[in-house]
């Protein structure tokens, strides 16, 4: 089918045969927001499956340090799992996500899952402490808000600004 060559042509294209690459591929589709339509929508659906039934020992541990116990869903990728891979770069080393996925002993594994679900909480908490400094009131909200602080970090300033965006939009 269809759906299978493109699988096959994606695969090869990232450097290996093994479909099972298509989980990694669908977090990264939710994460980096793209739509899900088209090829990607048949990335997330085959990447999903993949994820739920047979998922790389990285993700099995970060889903297990997670607490989730349920089927995994476009959530679990984007607001789960993606976070946490992505903590790391944002507040320490991108190496600890990069050294989970490719790490092959569990015991290993699941230390490094540990890991970043502990970063992913200082970056949470972090995230959190920073909206607060800059939060602005919806009847003083102006068009440009430029804020400084040392206490601002730089892996999560784009949260942040993201947050702000989406929280302070005028309803309309």
């Amino acid at each position: 089918s269809q759906s299978r060559y493109q699988h096959r042509f994606l695969s090869k294209a990232l450097g290996s045969k093994n479909l099972n690459n298509l989980g990694l591929v669908a977090i990264a589709t939710i994460t980096d927001l793209f739509p899900v339509v088209g090829i990607n929508r048949s990335i997330v659906l085959n990447g999903l499956k993949i994820l739920n039934h047979n998922p790389p020992m990285g993700i099995k541990n970060l889903i297990l340090t997670s607490g989730n116990s349920h089927q995994l869903s476009t959530y679990d990728l984007g607001w789960v799992i993606g976070p946490r891979l992505n903590a790391a770069g944002r507040l320490e080393d991108a190496c600890i996500a990069i050294n989970l996925l490719l790490e092959t002993e569990d015991k290993k594994s699941l230390e490094l899952a540990k890991e970043l679900d502990t970063i992913n909480t200082k970056r949470q908490k972090a995230t959190i402490e920073m909206y607060d400094i800059v939060k602005i009131e919806q009847d003083d909200l102006p068009y440009v808000i430029v804020q400084q602080s040392t206490n601002f970090h730089d892996g999560i300033i784009g949260l942040v600004a993201s947050k702000l965006v989406q929280n302070q939009l005028p309803v309309s």
